[in-house]
């Protein structure tokens, strides 16, 4: 599924130049976000996150770009060749808005990883049809009432003549209002032992009616990636065929702990641009200083030099850790588990410690609802929301 890494004449992994091509046309796409009529704007990503709606000049820029194919491998057609490359691209749209790259991309992505790794040539080819030509997958694997721990799944899927009969619910499907394919793990026995559960490839368009139902949460519930994550799913003796399987039944822990691996190291290393603009925030915002109510308050120096600097090397560390971590996917395959979890296990916990060491910079302006500090705030929500999951040992 992924293709090797390219090395430089220095010996140093290098992503190869097409990937190097599209990081600097995303780049170009998403434009500078201080500008007011920028699609992809502060303005415009903040307006859409107060209304707790979908971002949607923002979503079309990515389409434009044809984001979707960043997510489908290259033997089906796509320009997914490693996890390193993904991250490279991803970056630049989490440094913008964790929301739009989690709830646009990530998702996605998450949902197919079970399709490339478990999914039969035919399940495969669907779906990579189906992103390719700009659809969105959802994942239902969230245990909101069991602190996500997904192996006590709340759906159960019983066997019936040609397939399983599912039924209950899960709170949180993000995308799944406009998805085309449904990644869904469930209970398919009883106890919690790795034989529990399994993965099946859904399309909700085909769903009977009365047996699914898209079911919406109230947007005032909702804290971080605000427009996103809205919207859960419930089953009542929903028919399934048994084509819909990924894998054999009983493989859905193993497959979810394997996909994990890839699609939570992805998502804790990307969360690092987030920090990114923090710094640069805190920077620009005039350190030192405290705007509030039109007035300027001198703050300590050298506090606010220690922070800044204490951040700046922090990134540099949280950076190197999430690359080496993306990087072993594919050449440390064995040791994949060990890293992966401390990633995930780590890289959130700090990263959100080191937004709120970088508040105590803007001092007042952390209450901003527009402009740079704005976009602060907002990471201050997000960044914390990519930290719930099961870490994956």
């Amino acid at each position: 599924m992924t293709g090797p890494v390219r090395r430089s004449g220095g010996g140093k992994p290098a992503l190869a130049a097409t990937a190097r091509d599209r990081v600097r046309r995303i780049e170009a796409l998403l434009g500078d976000p201080a500008e007011d009529a920028n699609p992809c704007g502060y303005r415009t990503l903040l307006d859409a996150d107060r209304a707790a709606v979908i971002c949607a000049p923002a979503e079309a820029v990515l389409d434009s770009f044809s984001m979707n194919e960043e997510f489908v491998p290259t033997a089906l057609g796509g320009r997914f060749d490693s996890p390193e490359t993904l991250l490279q691209v991803m970056r630049a749209v989490f440094r913008r808005d964790v929301g739009l790259g989690m709830g646009y991309g990530m998702t996605t992505f998450m949902a197919a990883n079970y399709v490339w790794m478990r999914g039969t040539a035919l399940q495969r080819r669907t779906l990579a049809g189906q992103l390719l030509n700009g659809s969105k997958a959802a994942i239902a694997q969230h245990e909101t009432a069991h602190t996500n721990d997904f192996v006590r799944s709340q759906v159960r899927g019983t066997p019936r003549p040609g397939g399983l009969s599912v039924t209950g619910g899960k709170p949180v499907v993000n995308n799944l209002q406009r998805a085309d394919a449904l990644v869904l793990v469930l209970r398919t026995a009883e106890g919690h032992d790795s034989g529990c559960l399994s993965a099946l490839m859904l399309d909700p368009n085909e769903l009977p009616p009365g047996r699914f139902e898209v079911t919406r949460r109230p947007s005032a519930d909702v804290v971080g990636l605000r427009g996103y994550f809205s919207t859960g799913a419930r089953f009542t003796d929903c028919p399934v065929p048994e084509g819909a399987l990924l894998g054999p039944l009983g493989s859905g822990v193993a497959t979810s702990l394997l996909s994990f691996q890839m699609s939570r190291t992805l998502v804790a290393s990307l969360a690092v641009a987030a920090v990114d603009t923090g710094l640069r925030t805190a920077l620009l915002a005039g350190p030192g200083q405290d705007a509030a109510a039109g007035s300027h308050k001198a703050l300590d120096p050298h506090s606010t030099a220690a922070t800044l600097a204490r951040a700046f090397i922090g990134l540099l560390l949280y950076d190197s850790l999430g690359v080496v971590a993306t990087r072993a996917l594919h050449l440390r395959p064995a040791e994949t588990s060990l890293y992966s979890a401390a990633v995930r296990s780590l890289l959130p916990k700090v990263l959100r410690d080191t937004l709120h060491d970088l508040a105590s910079v803007l001092g007042s302006q952390i209450y901003a609802r527009e402009g740079p500090a704005g976009v602060f705030q907002k990471h201050l929500r997000d960044v914390p929301i990519v930290s719930l999951g099961h870490a994956g040992t």
